[in-house]
């Protein structure tokens, strides 16, 4: 193992659990799954189950058995360790996003992204103006079909065309929790942020109707680096994003 030690595993954020099913299963012909308990895996040890090669330490397999172990974690067992962190929003939220951790501190990120604001990553604004009309008016676990549904007969995107850039827009991430499960966490994030993308886009639509024919040929250039820039402010800001959804839809 050269110079990786337990409290090096303990720094890096692997749970006890994982290292000890690692290699109290390594080479043996029990599958390489992480126990129960420790107890467990000490009954079910046996020194007849051990091969005669040389055993293969792999770290790839240490990382599979400690996202094993976290998604698995009850929340009374997570409980304090989110509460250490500033990431305790929940049994309902522990559910929906231990699936989705490799480390427990990754839990951080997650919180992050259910407070907000977060930064969204938008490629196409006037997608996300579309989707922001569609957007249910309650925001429950069907919500996400419903809504998908919508802007799916709106705009034809469908796939990873469809889920991509909503997922991008609300989260800022490319992978995460399950979007249906997640969205009635970011309820309140989700109806200011696409209100204000959306608000955002139509007053510089606006904006560009006025200046005329002459500033045509550098809006297009200048205007979708402003509109990204704007779209993080207004999330980052909520209120005021709010404000200027209303004001757009004024003009």
């Amino acid at each position: 193992l050269g110079s990786l030690s337990i409290s090096d595993m303990r720094d890096q954020g692997y749970e006890p659990i994982a290292i000890t099913s690692h290699l109290g299963r390594i080479d043996t012909s029990d599958p390489l799954e992480v126990a129960a308990s420790v107890q467990a895996l000490g009954e079910s040890f046996a020194f007849t189950k051990m091969g005669r090669s040389p055993a293969r330490y792999d770290t790839a397999d240490l990382d599979r058995l400690n996202a094993q172990a976290l998604h698995v974690m009850d929340y009374a067992s997570a409980q304090p360790r989110l509460q250490a962190l500033d990431a305790d929003l929940g049994e309902t939220f522990w559910s929906v996003v231990r699936g989705n951790l490799n480390k427990f501190a990754d839990v951080v990120e997650m919180a992050k992204v259910v407070r907000g604001p977060i930064q969204p990553v938008i490629e196409d604004a006037a997608f996300i103006e579309a989707a922001a009309g569609l957007l249910p008016e309650v925001i429950d676990e069907t919500a996400w079909s419903a809504w998908t549904n919508a802007v799916k007969a709106e705009t034809g995107a469908k796939g990873k065309a469809l889920f991509m850039p909503l997922r991008l827009a609300l989260t800022g991430q490319a992978h995460g929790p399950d979007m249906a499960a997640l969205a009635p966490l970011i309820a309140q994030e989700l109806h200011v942020g696409l209100a204000a993308m959306a608000g955002i886009t139509a007053l510089l639509e606006v904006c560009g109707a006025v200046l005329g024919a002459s500033a045509g040929r550098w809006l297009p250039r200048l205007g979708l680096h402003r509109a990204l820039l704007l779209a993080v402010l207004a999330l980052a800001l909520g209120a005021l994003g709010a404000s200027f959804a209303h004001t757009a839809g004024a003009l």
